[in-house]
């Protein structure tokens, strides 16, 4: 038979495999910086922000570093604001990252240093007239016109996980998630309009503007998550 026929050919000139065969060292592997927040610069430029205050600027389409620059502190957090600069929360602080388009990365302070009274975790663009918000998980919430201050608000009895700039019924509003709810304030008037409590108990820990009135997010409790979906158009 076929199957007898492809055993006796085996037999008859077997596959010597080696054994024991130890494998080449590898070299070992660089140690690479911890990377806490990675944005894109204007010219295709990619920033990674290592924690212990490194800057690398890469381009995009040839892999290759251009620039490298440093903070006086950790990083926790990186945006891109509208005029194409990066905001990088360092400590309490924050400071500006900017490409000159050849090879030079230039870090300025925004505002005085330690405006926060707490670590910056959040810094969000908003579409109007360019501000930008940052915040505390501790619930301290700072919006920025340019480099300067516009308002201070604080939220109480809440830990603030994350922002989200959104449209609601025309207007520009930042959605902010909290501990079993979303905080829907304006930008306008840098108010709060609303708070709204997610159908379970969870922490907002991201969240997402699927189309102008419609919102998603995500909440997280005791290692279960849970996905919401939200039509303001009914409620505006």
């Amino acid at each position: 038979s076929l199957f007898t026929g492809m055993v006796q050919a085996l037999k008859k000139s077997p596959r010597v495999l080696k054994k024991d065969v130890t494998p080449p060292a590898l070299p070992p592997a660089a140690k690479l910086p911890e990377v806490t927040a990675v944005v894109l610069l204007p010219g295709s430029i990619i920033l990674q922000c290592s924690a212990k205050g490194a800057l690398t600027a890469i381009h995009s389409k040839t892999q290759k570093v251009v620039s490298t620059a440093e903070v006086p502190g950790f990083i926790s957090c990186a945006s891109v604001a509208s005029s194409g600069a990066a905001w990088v929360g360092v400590g309490r602080s924050i400071y500006t990252v900017t490409f000159d388009g050849e090879s030079t990365l230039s870090v300025a302070l925004v505002g005085t240093e330690n405006v926060h009274d707490q670590k910056v975790m959040m810094i969000c663009p908003s579409d109007y007239r360019g501000q930008m918000w940052s915040a505390t998980s501790a619930g301290q919430i700072i919006v920025w016109d340019g480099a300067e201050v516009r308002c201070r608000r604080a939220i109480a009895d809440t830990t603030i996980h994350t922002l989200c700039d959104v449209e609601i019924a025309g207007r520009p509003m930042m959605v902010v998630g909290c501990d079993d709810s979303i905080q829907l304030w304006e930008s306008i008037t840098c108010s709060l309009s609303s708070t709204l409590a997610i159908p379970a108990r969870g922490e907002v820990t991201s969240i997402v503007e699927v189309s102008p009135d419609v919102i998603w997010t995500a909440a997280r409790h005791k290692g279960k998550s849970s996905l919401y979906a939200w039509d303001f158009a009914h409620i505006y």
